[in-house]
């Protein structure tokens, strides 16, 4: 096999693979961006965010895109049980991010 049919194979093979494994695709994407998050922090000694924080940060984000595509695209109501579900989850995270008491 020449090198540029290799090449050209293994596109073909990872373009196949990202069709064919959307979620794996999907968390190699969100690991790479949760280094890159954690690189961000270090690039400022004062303001540092634990592991904790950091999760708390994206689970707050991917709530937020969530509950926003929900109720725009899929066009689902916003339920009272959902609004205090989210009203409960902001004020942990305010708690998390806060800091020690």
């Amino acid at each position: 096999m020449t090198n540029a049919h290799a090449t050209i194979y293994d596109k073909d093979m990872r373009r196949a693979f990202t069709r064919t494994h959307p979620h794996i695709s999907g968390a190699c994407y969100s690991s790479m961006t949760r280094c890159q998050a954690v690189d961000a922090t270090r690039a400022k000694p004062a303001a540092v965010y634990t592991t904790a924080q950091l999760k708390t940060i994206q689970e707050v984000i991917t709530l937020l895109v969530f509950a926003g595509f929900s109720l725009v695209y899929l066009k689902e109501p916003l339920t009272w049980n959902y609004a205090i579900g989210f009203a409960l989850i902001a004020m942990g995270a305010f708690f998390v991010l806060r800091g020690p008491l």
